[in-house]
């Protein structure tokens, strides 16, 4: 049986997209510079969205996203949105990690998995790093030769959109 080609692609606004093939179970070191308040952490516990944000979270690094294989074999495919919040220290909050548009149980599980084990460099507001939430859509796709999966980290336009929608 042919491995699933897996393409990841990060677009994050100005710094354009990155894409890549992925090994199962690897982790993707995204090669981008640290937001310019990771050192710097705040006391302020809100939760922003990337609009209410001067820079947005960055993906520091992210596990291959594996189209699962029961979901191959069922021939399941879809649309997984994952919204999370990204803490001052750049990890994921566990408990934020929530499935806001479902496409299946079988592919919502793996997206969940991806963003939960993702790192960022945090999101800035008035110079210090803040927990900001972050939306995510994951792609999965079959085709006749090849199964795909994918996802794009936009943090501008889904989380502002996704944050009026929820309020």
């Amino acid at each position: 049986m042919r491995q699933p080609i897996l393409v990841l692609a990060a677009c994050l606004g100005p710094f354009g997209c990155v894409s890549t093939q992925a090994s199962s179970g690897a982790i993707q070191q995204i090669s981008t510079e640290p937001t310019s308040c990771a050192a710097v952490k705040s006391a302020d516990s809100t939760i922003y969205d990337t609009s209410q944000v001067s820079e947005p979270p960055v993906p520091r690094s992210v596990p291959a996203l594996e189209y699962p294989a029961e979901a191959r074999k069922k021939k399941v495919h879809g649309r997984a949105v994952v919204i999370a919040v990204v803490g001052a220290d750049g990890v994921v909050e566990p408990p934020s990690v929530t499935i806001a548009v479902s496409a299946h149980a079988l592919l919502d599980a793996e997206a969940r998995r991806v963003v939960s084990a993702a790192t960022f460099w945090p999101a800035c507001r008035e110079g210090a790093a803040v927990r900001a939430r972050i939306v995510i859509p994951f792609d999965f796709k079959m085709s006749d030769k090849t199964t795909e999966a994918g996802f794009a980290i936009l943090v501008g336009v889904w989380a502002g959109m996704m944050g009026a929608m929820m309020n």
